[in-house]
């Protein structure tokens, strides 16, 4: 399902939800089918194994070799490449009203009873590039929620610019500034679409459960 079949107050309210809050959850956005296709090409990604000149696979720094993330994998995949030309980059464009690039692409994996992903801004990481902003979309290869650790947004805060953080883990904000944010998690399955925006804080807990939590991020800029 493509935003731009919408009339065009559906998408204003999309991109005035966008604005306001720094992210925008749309629920059932993908049909049952599409929903199938991400559950499988998560499935698919699982069982990659490290190539060098192509992929980048990284994993978690504990005794057991858990893989974490894997880069670059669009190009390098029919299935999940079609989906971002024809079913994300034309909704985002109409979002922006502007011709809108991938950057870069990534599955990220947590594990069972893996650890969560402390609040942080994404912007720090991307500033030796000269764009001043980005914007992410999630797609996720299984349900997501609170007890597997999903995504959770301070709402609005992406107004605010830069946020106190730890120099030492670009983006990663204090403990004194996430304890006075007000945070409110997204719980999504396969058909839902999240976009959100570079500045705005979001963090995720640990997955309590013994099954792993699998999103694909795809960063993009105008």
């Amino acid at each position: 399902m493509l935003l731009s079949g919408f009339k065009r107050t559906r998408s204003q309210i999309y991109n005035d939800l966008f604005w306001k809050n720094g992210y925008l959850y749309i629920k059932d956005y993908f049909s049952h089918k599409d929903a199938d296709t991400i559950v499988k090409i998560a499935d698919e990604l699982d069982s990659w194994e490290e190539k060098k000149g192509k992929w980048m696979i990284y994993f978690e720094k504990d005794k057991q070799k858990k893989k974490s993330r894997i880069e670059n994998i669009v190009n390098y995949h029919p299935q999940l490449k079609d989906l971002v030309d024809y079913n994300i980059t034309p909704t985002l464009q109409l979002l922006y009203n502007k011709p809108m690039n991938l950057f870069k692409d990534k599955m990220n994996w947590k594990k069972g009873f893996g650890k969560g992903f402390k609040a942080h801004q994404d912007q720090p990481a991307w500033s030796d590039f000269p764009p001043q902003r980005f914007v992410s979309v999630a797609m996720f290869g299984n349900k997501s929620n609170l007890e597997n650790g999903c995504l959770e947004f301070s709402s609005g805060e992406h107004k605010n610019g830069l946020y106190d953080y730890d120099m030492s883990n670009l983006g990663e904000l204090t403990k004194e500034v996430e304890d006075n944010l007000t945070w409110t998690p997204i719980e999504t399955t396969p058909r839902d679409l999240l976009l959100f925006d570079s500045y705005v804080p979001h963090r995720s807990g640990s997955n309590k459960t013994d099954k792993e939590r699998r999103i694909i991020y795809l960063t993009y800029n105008s």
